[in-house]
């Protein structure tokens, strides 16, 4: 017969280190990004790269947990731009949702959108 008794409580705390702060901490970082933005601008790059500006609106919003939204629309003139470049027509709407990893070392973040499958 199985003894079905609950765990006894940790004895000790577990071994963590304090929460890095200050300037070019990742919470400094990440509350730098935290907010609601607007796309200012948008731009598509071939491999050669050439550049086309797209006439575009869009909003991006990082919270303090490090979840991302980002959703823009193109309007439908500027679409043809791209395959100039020899680059795939974009999708004129995108709405994705992600986590975004801050590496303040390499000054790099990484956005891992929710399908993500490592």
């Amino acid at each position: 017969m199985l003894d079905r008794r609950a765990p006894a409580p940790r004895a000790r705390p577990l071994p963590t280190k304090a929460i890095e702060e200050g300037p070019g901490s990742t919470t400094a970082v990440r509350k730098q990004f935290e907010g609601r933005w607007s796309l200012v601008s948008m731009t598509v790059s071939a491999v050669d790269g050439r550049k086309a500006d797209l006439d575009a609106t869009g909003e991006l919003t990082f919270d303090a947990f490090g979840v991302l939204q980002i959703e823009y629309r193109m309007s439908d003139a500027p679409q043809q731009q791209p395959e100039g470049l020899g680059v795939d027509k974009p999708n004129p709407r995108i709405s994705t949702t992600g986590r975004v990893v801050i590496d303040t070392q390499q000054h790099r973040i990484t956005y891992l959108a929710d399908d993500f499958e490592s």
